[in-house]
């Protein structure tokens, strides 16, 4: 019963991501790799892709990942620049060893930038476990962790957390930092990743931030 509860998050969690993240249908590259301008190849998609399944499903060995450069449409309740509402965009899926489907991920070809993930698949998760419930400084200390694993590095300012609402069954984590948001939402008893995303800011004022550390 916990076990389905747990996936009922994750699915609304993913659902929340796809609403504010709305795709154009899928567009086959002419070519296998990304047409010239992009600054993200598929090569070069295919090993972040490897390196961010390791942190994502330490578990699980022989990830299947399979890259798709595709058009992304932002949508209007999200933070993302209002000017580029249509981007080029490496749609990268991940299956565990018998195919079945444990995430996606999505990057932004032109700038290089890691846009979003929906994770948090039930392979990755070992059902005859019983996790005891994390306390707030330690879901805040995963939550840090997570941050320096998967955010974009913001080399003017450092990422710091202005928003954390621990529930029962998610805990959801808003960050920024100079000129970039991300959000988080991971599960409260294993601290596994449930969904990411990150947008450049609208507002580019320049805030004082302290170090995570």
């Amino acid at each position: 019963m916990k076990q389905q509860k747990w996936l009922a998050v994750a699915g609304a969690a993913a659902t929340v991501l796809i609403y504010l993240t709305a795709f154009v249908p899928r567009r086959r590259a002419v070519a296998e790799d990304a047409p010239m301008g992009m600054s993200l190849k598929r090569a070069q998609t295919i090993e972040r892709a490897r390196a961010l399944a390791g942190h994502l499903w330490p578990n699980l060995r022989n990830v299947q990942i399979s890259a798709e450069f595709t058009q992304v449409k932002l949508g209007l309740s999200s933070p993302y620049d209002s000017s580029e509402p249509v981007t080029s965009a490496w749609f990268v899926g991940c299956d565990d060893a018998r195919g079945t489907p444990l995430g996606t991920i999505i990057w932004n070809a032109r700038t290089g930038d890691l846009m979003s993930i929906v994770a948090g698949s039930s392979s990755s998760i070992d059902t005859n476990s019983v996790y005891p419930r994390m306390k707030a400084p330690e879901i805040h200390r995963v939550l840090k962790q997570w941050i320096k694993e998967i955010a974009p590095r913001a080399s003017d300012a450092p990422w710091r957390e202005v928003s954390e609402t621990i529930a029962e069954t998610v805990v959801t984590s808003e960050w920024v930092a100079k000129d970039r948001t991300a959000q988080l939402h991971i599960n409260p008893t294993s601290g596994e990743l449930v969904t990411f995303r990150s947008a450049v800011r609208s507002n580019r004022r320049t805030a004082k931030v302290s170090n995570l550390n």
